[in-house]
């Protein structure tokens, strides 16, 4: 099979919107506002954070927002230095912020980029830990979601496929991120 055709190739998988489970999208960005616009996501990895801010992107402009957006990895030496140099310039009222890694930031780090960023309208973080700023919405995974996820990419399952999925979902501790490559992986060896 070719890469391409793998129904859960990676351009497949990031075409997958984000699905809050605990409530709709006017609720969180409701829960948002009375938070004065500043909030952490948070989760374990492969839970969702990620594709969530992907959806933010695409929803915050309706709302008249200006997002800026950047992306921490652990793999970042110095996470403060890796932040893009217009991320916290010449902000305003509705710029909204999205930071994706934030744990990766060191304490002063942290503290500095809060204060570059006062001035925004609008901070959200991930983060695998609450602490960072208070918590706006936790990335939680089911079972369920699962399924749901794979009978959209493959058109419709079997109990086979939700026995696979149990599998998996158990194996990785609810990391669909993971589930997702090694269903991947069966699939090529098809």
């Amino acid at each position: 099979m070719k890469a391409r055709d793998n129904p859960f190739a990676v351009e497949r998988i990031h075409r997958l919107p984000f699905r809050p489970l605990a409530a709709t999208w006017p609720e969180l960005l409701s829960r948002w506002s009375a938070m004065n616009h500043r909030g952490a996501i948070v989760g374990p990895e492969g839970h969702g954070k990620t594709t969530m801010l992907v959806e933010l992107c695409q929803l915050l402009p309706r709302d008249d927002w200006h997002v800026r957006s950047a992306l921490l990895r652990r793999t970042d030496t110095n996470a403060w230095t890796d932040l893009p140099r217009d991320l916290l310039t010449n902000l305003g009222p509705r710029d909204c912020i999205l930071l994706d890694g934030a744990e990766q930031l060191s304490y002063l780090a942290w503290r500095r980029f809060l204060r570059r960023a006062q001035s925004a309208g609008g901070l959200i973080v991930t983060v695998h830990r609450p602490g960072r700023l208070r918590t706006w919405f936790r990335c939680e995974t089911t079972l369920e979601l699962l399924d749901d996820l794979v009978e959209q990419l493959l058109g419709s399952i079997d109990d086979s496929v939700r026995s696979v999925n149990r599998h998996l979902f158990e194996k990785y501790e609810g990391n669909l991120r993971l589930v997702l490559r090694e269903w991947y992986d069966l699939y090529a060896a098809m």
